[in-house]
């Protein structure tokens, strides 16, 4: 029940029953007491008094359809980045195993070999069979998919290395990285 201004300027009580289809008004015309009682057949459907506010079932269903949607894609794209992160840490991992190799060759001025194992680097050794440097391992759900036929790569004193080309790759990924090494030694 609330009361408001009516259409002749008096106060206008209005009452909400439980019957959708009509709306009674009452109204207090002037100094007397007398009231008058209107009946207004409508429809709830055809008129926006009666229309509750919020969501219908449909609109929420197609929501939540909207929503898993998005959901499920940015949750693909998420593991896609993980893994493609993974990838990227296990090919600098190689790439600073190598340049480290190279490295040693040139300050011992002598031949070094980089082991090249499924889920590691090295040990470096020196062409004597001494150990330069501990054997590396490529970050968790990385392997190498691909080495060199020997399973190493050799550096020399000169600065010229075996050609060779080291391919990891990671675990839910698609892709592959490469590290080429070239005569020259050079490393990308």
């Amino acid at each position: 029940m609330f009361y408001g201004p009516a259409t002749d300027g008096s106060i206008c009580r209005v009452l909400a029953g439980r019957a959708l289809d009509a709306m009674i008004q009452l109204s207090l015309t002037g100094p007397s007491t007398t009231c008058q009682t209107k009946h207004v057949n409508r429809s709830p459907a055809s008129s926006d008094e009666f229309r509750m506010g919020g969501f219908s079932l449909l609109e929420t269903l197609a929501a939540l359809a909207i929503s898993a949607m998005v959901a499920a894609a940015a949750l693909s794209g998420l593991n896609s980045l993980a893994a493609n992160s993974h990838l990227n840490a296990a090919r600098s991992t190689v790439v600073q195993a190598l340049i480290d190799a190279r490295l040693q060759a040139a300050s011992r001025a002598e031949t070094v070999e980089l082991a090249i194992g499924s889920r590691s680097l090295g040990p470096a050794r020196a062409g004597g069979g001494a150990v330069l440097s501990a054997e590396v391992r490529l970050p968790a759900g990385t392997y190498v998919a691909r080495a060199p036929a020997r399973g190493r790569v050799r550096f020399f004193a000169t600065g010229l290395a075996d050609n060779a080309t080291v391919v990891v790759a990671a675990s839910g990924s698609a892709g592959e990285a490469s590290v080429v090494v070239n005569q020259r030694g050079m490393i990308r």
